[in-house]
């Protein structure tokens, strides 16, 4: 994939959180999860290129990001503090295999970080 195709990833997408070394991007149709998922490491220089820092990031959809957020603000509302957690992924050589299980995992898995990757979040509307 070319770089002006990664692009696009960010175009078809909203920022709709961000922290000091984190953040959010919602997109409007599962397939660009996928896009995300077979270049992670390209759009991690993309992002680093242009803040000129690194981040954490994930893309979710639209139901997840809302979900997330609704829960996100009860809890706030209810006194419920969050704590940072560090996450590292790192690169390798491991190729996984490509199939509808494994994806679902990452994808709960995902959903279920989302808010513990935060301290403090920004809303963008």
């Amino acid at each position: 994939m070319n770089r002006s195709s990664l692009i696009n990833i960010f175009l078809d997408s909203d920022l709709v959180a961000a922290g000091s070394s984190d953040l959010i991007f919602m997109v409007s149709y599962d397939s660009l999860i996928d896009s995300v998922k077979r270049n992670y490491w390209l759009i991690l220089e993309i992002i680093e290129s242009y803040f000129n820092k690194k981040f954490n990031f994930i893309f979710i959809t639209v139901d997840e990001w809302n979900i997330c957020k609704n829960d996100f603000i009860s809890n706030k509302n209810d006194g419920i503090k969050y704590e940072y957690k560090n996450l590292v992924i790192e690169k390798t050589n491991e190729v996984f295999n490509n199939n509808k299980e494994n994806e679902e995992k990452i994808i709960e898995h995902q959903k279920d970080n989302v808010i513990d990757l935060f301290g403090e979040v920004i809303e963008f509307e």
